[in-house]
């Protein structure tokens, strides 16, 4: 290089440069931090909606190719969407998901779809609360002993 002071002045230019980006990683990790933070936090305050959802299978019986489950909501907050698991004679499994409100203290009739004879249905009840999907699946509401109808 053969000037005096280019070394300095270089030197000053990799620090600086050096030092903006570690700024840059680290505010850019504790951003993402915050919202992993706060995304936690809103998880376990919908969690606890759980805790006033409480639904019961009253009634079920099968048809050729679909089951008619009537489900009552015995708590306080409205059920938005309900998931059936249904279970065959053979312990063969499958998944239904009904979008349809289930009121405070009131009962729905659901009309599942399903394949062979079906022995036991599991419903795990569901709200949606500013759009985002609560599944309260330690709510599980089970029902044995499906007959014809």
């Amino acid at each position: 290089i053969g000037r005096k002071g280019d070394s300095v002045w270089i030197s000053w230019v990799m620090i600086t440069v050096f030092m903006i980006g570690l700024g840059a990683f680290i505010y850019a990790w504790s951003a993402s931090y915050a919202r992993e933070s706060a995304q936690n936090v809103e998880d376990r305050a919908y969690r606890q909606e759980c805790d006033s959802v409480a639904i019961n299978i009253v009634d079920a019986c099968q048809r050729n190719s679909s089951v008619d489950i009537t489900i009552a909501n015995t708590k306080d907050t409205n059920v938005d969407k309900v998931i059936f698991n249904l279970f065959d004679i053979f312990g063969g499994a499958e998944s239904r998901e009904q979008v349809l409100s289930v009121p405070t203290g009131g009962q729905s009739a659901f009309r599942v779809l399903k394949q062979g004879t079906i022995s036991t249905i599991k419903a795990v009840p569901a709200m949606n609360k500013k759009g985002r999907w609560i599944v309260c699946s330690e709510k599980e509401a089970e029902y044995s002993g499906v007959r014809y109808c």
